[in-house]
């Protein structure tokens, strides 16, 4: 029988074989193919000549095939000039470039090969010619394409039984049909992400492959593409699904398709096998004690991570320190509720990163975990976390939205730092620690809900926010270092009687602050407390006070000072430099005033001492306040002309009284008035209340003896069915 081999490329032939008559070792695979030395086709039933073209037997699960494959060998010497060899090849030049060559025969020594970027100084593009086996009965064992090569073409390696292993470069776009089939000592192949497309059966019958490793850039894998390959236990997939059917694992009862987590189109199942995520590849991890810590990514799924809670069997405990740190590409991570330990800066400085949700069960998140993360909006803390970690939010500048839920018991130092977008925080009941500095520098924080659990306020927990309001829950004592210093825009505080101390600039240039009430139990203001608060303009010390640091009260806009009994010292520079102070009122309890406790007030016009003359007055205590004097009361005892510790204070007896007779005192034009008397010139304070058994003062007005009198009158009284009337220091 005469073939045109230029013209015939392969006949396929199957015969049905009942399931009775099919014996899987002795069964006979009828090939029609050419001799390499003539054009005639003959039929051969011999064992050893179908080995050696490397097909093999299959029994089939319903019908079963036998494969005849007719193949041309050889093909007829094209013109002179388009073809020639050299370096152990055959080529042939391609149409349309005279400088590029396609090999169509090895014709070199068995063994490991390279195919060379350049033969005779022509470029290799192509492998194959798409009708014969360039490799076939070679003996090649280990082959090497050039970069450059663009094509594998069908029939390339086809029956390459010596084949171990190709290394396919990324310039390759395409590996035709059949290009690798029945390469029986093939193991494992990796295919580069160029290629787009792989042909019908390209490594069909390829009975030693284990592995392959499939580009991102793959597209469509034809049908039986792997099939029959019974070694094959893994397909990993670096892309989104390409297009295929389900014949392409056909027989590959070991094969699993693996596809990395954050690539597309991906099901339970492809090409006839079961497709799973490949999480082995995303992550590197450790072992200890059956348990897996992620350290790091090592694979191109970058972008959108889920940490599975088990890898290969084994539970995904921990993240460990650095695991993603600096990950600029990082857009969104999960973390399951397996993860018991989250290390130190384990996404620390991920810019890009935008979600973060963590899975309720992770019981803390570590420190440095999230600091620098710039681009983070929003974070809800499941109610499984008890503790978030030092700086764990540092520096989240974009951070808008944070959800703490019940469960919460401490916020750690630092942990919302500079999270200048924060706007609003609760914190849930069971918190009882807020770290030092745990919202500071959050510029545009303006509430805080701070619950009754909380006992302790770190040094700065709150300072430069935005903060109107705060209520400091009762279970506080102390208000830490710095806590809500130069919160420009807090105007309001109320502090407990639980508190005994407020620390150093704790509220230090709050300037639009005007109302405060210090707690009866309060035993120690500290230095600079509240230094420059512009706006505070009274303020009454309580008589638990025992010490008051230095500048406790500078520069602030107060106008009067009430400083009740049980205070013995006033520090020094306590009240330095408050110009609009006008009256301060000092307890007989006070025993000391230190230096330049008053100076540059320059308002200042009276301070009225109400017990014995402190001898422990500094001698600069009132430095520059021209007008003051000092008022002391009828009885007290070591009070001479002017004050000793500073003789440019003058001292003034004040003994105001009211005149209770004569024609003005009583109702006048429909008020009730009196005359108030005394021997200096100073200001009083009348009082009035309605029940002296309980008696709750309440002024009514100031008024200045002018030449030892002045006149009171009372427009409200007949509001009243008794009202009583007292004196008062301003």
């Amino acid at each position: 029988m005469s073939v045109n081999k230029r013209k015939l490329r392969a006949w396929f032939v199957s015969l049905a074989v009942s399931r009775e008559n099919c014996n899987a070792q002795m069964a006979w695979r009828w090939i029609i193919y050419l001799t390499r030395d003539s054009h005639s086709v003959r039929i051969g039933a011999n064992q050893a000549e179908l080995s050696a073209v490397g097909n093999r037997v299959d029994c089939m699960k319903r019908i079963w095939h036998v494969l005849l494959v007719l193949l041309l060998l050889a093909a007829p010497a094209l013109v002179q000039g388009q073809s020639g060899s050299g370096d152990g090849f055959n080529y042939t030049i391609n149409p349309g470039n005279t400088n590029a060559v396609t090999i169509t025969a090895y014709t070199g020594a068995a063994g490991a090969v390279t195919i060379p970027t350049n033969i005779n100084s022509l470029t290799v593009t192509t492998i194959g010619d798409g009708v014969d086996s360039v490799f076939a009965n070679t003996g090649a064992t280990v082959v090497t394409i050039c970069v450059g090569v663009t094509s594998i073409a069908a029939m390339s390696f086809f029956a390459c039984n010596t084949l171990t292993n190709a290394t396919i470069p990324d310039s390759v776009t395409s590996i035709g049909e059949a290009a690798f089939l029945a390469c029986n000592s093939l193991n494992c192949v990796t295919i580069p992400n160029s290629v787009t497309n792989i042909g019908e059966e390209a490594f069909e019958d390829c009975y030693s492959l284990t592995s392959i490793t499939v580009g991102s850039g793959m597209a469509t894998i034809a049908d039986y593409a792997f099939a029959y390959c019974p070694s094959l236990s893994g397909a990993y997939f670096l892309g989104n699904a390409p297009a295929a059917d389900v014949t392409v694992f056909q027989d590959d009862s070991n094969a699993t398709a693996y596809y990395l987590p954050c690539a597309t189109e991906w099901s339970s199942s492809f090409g006839g096998a079961p497709a799973v995520p490949w999480w082995q590849d995303v992550f590197i991890y450790t072992t200890n004690a059956g348990a897996l810590t992620i350290t790091g990514l090592s694979g191109p799924c970058n972008t959108a991570v889920t940490i599975p809670a088990v890898i290969s069997g084994l539970p995904v405990t921990g993240i460990g320190t650095n695991a993603f740190a600096g990950l600029s590409n990082l857009l969104s991570v999960t973390i399951p509720a397996s993860i018991t330990n989250f290390g130190c800066y384990a996404f620390y400085d991920c810019t890009n990163l935008t979600s973060v949700t963590i899975a309720s069960g992770v019981p803390n998140i570590g420190t440095n975990a999230f600091e620098d993360c710039a681009s983070l909006v929003g974070i809800t803390i499941p109610a499984s976390i008890t503790n978030i970690g030092d700086y764990a939010f540092n520096g989240c500048t974009n951070l808008a939205n944070v959800s703490l839920t019940n469960g919460l018991a401490s916020i750690g130092d630092a942990a919302f730092l500079l999270c200048t977008s924060l706007t609003n925080v609760t914190i849930p009941v069971g918190v009882g620690s807020i770290g030092d500095s745990a919202f500071a520098f959050c510029t545009a924080l303006t509430n805080i809900s701070i619950p009754y659990s909380v006992t302790n306020i770190g040094s700065g927990a709150f300072a430069a926010a935005d903060l109107n309001n705060v209520t400091f829950p009762g279970g506080v004592a102390n208000i830490g270092y710095a806590a809500l210093y130069s919160c420009a825009g807090l105007t309001n505080i109320t502090i407990p009687a639980s508190v005994t101390s407020i620390g150093d600039i704790a509220f230090e240039y709050c300037a639009n602050l005007n109302n405060v009430t210090l707690p009866g139990n309060l035993a120690s203001i500290g230095v600079s407390t509240f230094n420059s608060c512009t706006n505070l303009s009274s303020i009454m010390i309580p008589g638990g006070v025992t010490n008051m640091g230095i500048y406790a009260f500078a520069n602030s806009g107060l106008t009067n000072i009430t400083i009740a009994g049980g205070v013995t010292n006033i520090g020094m520079n306590a009240f330095y430099s408050c110009t609009n102070l006008a009256n301060v009122t000092i307890s007989g309890s006070v025993t000391g005033i230190g230096t330049n406790a008053f100076a540059l007030c320059t308002r200042l016009a009276g301070v009225y001492f109400e017990g014995n003359f402190p001898r422990g007055v500094a001698y600069y205590a009132f430095t520059s306040d021209s007008s003051v004097k000092a008022y002391y009361l009828p009885g007290a005892t070591g009070w001479g002309s002017s004050i000793s510790g500073d003789p440019s204070v003058a001292t003034l007896l004040w003994n105001p009284l009211i005149e209770a007779s004569g024609t003005n005192f009583g109702v006048q034009n429909s008020q009730f008035g009196f005359y108030v008397t005394g021997t200096n010139t100073f200001t009083v304070v009348v009082e009035a209340c309605t029940n002296l058994a309980s008696p709750v003062w309440v002024p009514v007005q100031t008024i200045t003896l002018a030449n030892g009198s002045a006149y009171f009158s009372d427009q409200q009284w007949t509001n009243y069915p008794t009202r009583y009337y007292a004196l008062g220091l301003p």
